[in-house]
């Protein structure tokens, strides 16, 4: 009911708004037919020509923002505003195809936790090396890292044909990565928190990294050689944050932790 009175409003003040320009036109046509008709007073007639043809003008083009122009041009408004509310609520802070540029260094130092879902993450590790160390330097930082079961046959042929390696180099390269994650502290005298799991069952279609208040997914390619992948990272407090945590619950509840960890 109210939708409908707001829409007759808008139809009644647009009708009154071109009455009232329909009235400004006929005083410019009234002005330019005086100015043809009347003879003497050359400059004066030229004046009230050039002011008839403004107001015509002027009205015209009023005439076509008032129907056409302005109506597009408020649908796009809120097309847009529909857009906005959608990122919103999805708590979309960015999207990447930059996925190393992503700023590591700030959500390793401004969170205290942070739980990763990853196939093996061999670049992904290489590249936040000496992060990952000053993370885990921390008393209180905790690291929670799900891998794929590396003795999952049924996984390690899956992600085996979807990397283009066999089986045997699917699970190899998740057990160096194992082994690469502990080696970050060979002394094991960290002050922070790190736990490994294996992951039964569950072959990963996107990766997790989830730090306290944000979190990043990043998907993984369907065509076998590499391209540069899409990264969005998402805030605390949006529907997919809320997706991804629903998600590392569901992981960690299948997960078995593997027992040589820095506790």
């Amino acid at each position: 009911m109210s939708a409908n009175r707001n829409v007759e409003k808008r139809e009644s003040n647009t009708y009154l708004f071109l009455w009232k320009l329909f009235g400004i036109a006929t005083v410019g046509v009234i002005m330019l037919i005086i100015s043809e008709l009347v003879s003497g007073y050359d400059w004066i007639l030229a004046v009230v020509n050039a002011l008839g043809s403004t107001i015509v003008a002027s009205a015209i083009i009023t005439g076509f923002w008032e129907l056409a122009a302005k109506r597009r041009f408020a649908d796009e408004l809120h097309s847009l505003a529909g857009i906005d509310e959608s990122v919103r609520r999805a708590g979309i802070v960015d999207v990447t195809m930059k996925f190393r540029d992503l700023d590591w260094e700030s959500f390793f130092q401004n969170h205290i936790r942070v739980s990763l879902f990853i196939s093996y993450g061999q670049t992904w590790r290489n590249n936040c090396r000496e992060l990952i160390k000053q993370f885990l330097s921390k008393e209180g930082n905790e690291m929670r890292i799900f891998l794929p079961d590396p003795n999952d046959d049924a996984v390690m042929t899956e992600l085996g044909r979807r990397f283009g390696v066999s089986a045997e180099e699917t699970s190899k390269r998740i057990k160096d990565s194992l082994e690469d994650f502990i080696s970050m502290d060979p002394k094991n005298n960290l002050k922070g928190r790190l736990q490994l799991f294996f992951v039964k069952e569950i072959a990963p279609l996107a990766t997790y990294y989830v730090f306290d208040n944000i979190a990043i997914i990043a998907s993984y390619n369907h065509a076998r050689d590499r391209q540069p992948v899409p990264a969005i990272v998402v805030k605390n407090g949006g529907d997919l944050y809320d997706y991804v945590i629903a998600e590392m619950n569901r992981i960690s509840s299948e997960a078995s932790q593997h027992t040589q960890t820095n506790e």
